[in-house]
């Protein structure tokens, strides 16, 4: 018999304090794109790309090619954080008035999208930059 012990549910449901590319320190929890998908919780503009996101992967290098897909994968990324940070909030507003415990989308650089992108996952593989 193992001497292991059964992880609680409240241990299971917790976020994580991780630290960003940008030095910036959040509390975050995994995010599974594929439950997201099963309950119909990913927004019809997205469905295209959280389907390719878990089926495939999405290389960024080539959605950069195509204008549409690049846009969608944009939303995706920002779908996806709104959903990982725990602490701060994400507000996908640009102009809405922000709490005490939020911040813009905007206030995210694109390495730190991409880190929460794939940390939300379980992908802690190297990441590539949008841009080269």
């Amino acid at each position: 018999m193992s001497d292991k012990k059964i992880t609680s549910a409240k241990s299971w449901r917790s976020a994580q304090v991780v630290e960003l590319p940008s030095g910036n320190v959040a509390r975050l929890r995994k995010v599974s794109v594929t439950a997201m998908l099963a309950f119909g919780r990913v927004p019809n503009a997205l469905l295209s790309m959280a389907q390719e996101f878990t089926t495939q992967g999405v290389d960024v290098g080539e959605a950069t090619q195509d204008q549409e897909k690049f846009g969608d994968f944009v939303r995706f990324t920002h779908f996806v954080a709104e959903q990982a940070f725990v602490e701060p909030k994400i507000n996908l507003n640009p102009e809405a008035e922000l709490a005490d415990d939020e911040i813009s989308i905007l206030d995210l650089d694109d390495a730190d999208l991409l880190f929460v992108l794939h940390w939300s996952q379980g992908d802690v593989k190297q990441i590539a930059p949008f841009r080269e």
